[in-house]
């Protein structure tokens, strides 16, 4: 799990997309606690489809 604070977020933003598309999703704390999550489309299409199925069974 990727864990960075928001102002390195800010400062970083291009490398943190990029390294969603290798390695997941990055979380983003703010004041030391999880706050923001950043991840790729694909990821969150998926996550999303497999919500839906599980909601209409």
């Amino acid at each position: 799990m990727n864990a960075i604070p928001v102002f390195e977020a800010k400062n970083r933003l291009s490398y943190y997309l990029h390294l969603t598309d290798e390695q997941g999703a990055v979380f983003i704390t703010n004041h030391g606690k999880p706050a923001y999550v950043i991840q790729s489309l694909k990821d969150y299409q998926n996550i999303t489809k497999e919500l839906t199925k599980k909601i209409l069974l």
